[in-house]
């Protein structure tokens, strides 16, 4: 967790944090999240609205690598951290995302990458204590 004091108020921050994670994930278009700053969908549901649930194991590991990324393993977790430590904001969309875990659609690996470059987008954001 990044810590700034200054004369006025107390910001906590996760920006090196997610800088770690943009360089650490190939498959994130830093030329999209540079210029373009990314909203959250006011109802965190409409994320999953068209959801179809994978049943076999072989649909879900083609899923995986169509995606390049692992749901649960790769991204999951990293967007938690951040959103227990000073990202509140991203709370509701995470928890519905995190519902769908075990077996995720197509749906999920897209609304899970667009709050991660949301998170990557406003890196430099957090709480300020005044």
């Amino acid at each position: 967790m990044d810590i700034d004091q200054m004369q006025h108020y107390i910001k906590l921050h996760q920006t090196k944090y997610l800088t770690k994670l943009l360089q650490s994930h190939t498959w994130l278009n830093t030329d999209t999240i540079e210029g373009n700053l990314l909203s959250l969908p006011s109802d965190p549901k409409s994320l999953l609205l068209h959801c179809s649930v994978l049943t076999t194991t072989l649909e879900q590991e083609a899923l995986q690598q169509e995606m390049g990324f692992k749901y649960r393993h790769d991204v999951m977790g990293e967007i938690l951290y951040p959103m227990v430590k000073c990202c509140p904001n991203i709370s509701t969309h995470a928890i519905i995302l995190s519902q769908y875990a075990n077996n995720p659609g197509k749906a999920s690996y897209i609304a899970l990458q667009h709050l991660l470059h949301y998170l990557v987008t406003t890196r430099t954001e957090g709480i300020h204590y005044w």
